[in-house]
């Protein structure tokens, strides 16, 4: 996926989620539709765009639990959109 995308989604988060835009120091994709936000105080945050929502992510290196936590919270979210 190329960079104008996610900066896009970025844009959307700014507008939704201002106060930790402002707050944000550092930014990357992480999905189809989804980026990973830095927070000043260390703190990350998956942002969803499908459904506007955002999650905290227990580390930027997470455990296999919080893998598998994260990838059934993503499938729950895609199942409806599959038919």
């Amino acid at each position: 996926m190329n960079r104008d995308k996610y900066e896009r989604i970025l844009q959307q988060f700014e507008l939704y989620y201002p106060m930790f835009y402002k707050r944000t120091i550092d930014w990357w994709g992480s999905g189809r539709m989804s980026i990973m936000v830095e927070l000043n105080d260390g703190t990350v945050y998956d942002y969803d765009a499908m459904d506007n929502s955002v999650r905290l992510v227990d580390t930027i290196d997470p455990s296999d639990e919080s893998l598998k936590k994260s990838f059934g919270a993503n499938l729950q979210k895609m199942i409806p959109f599959t038919g």
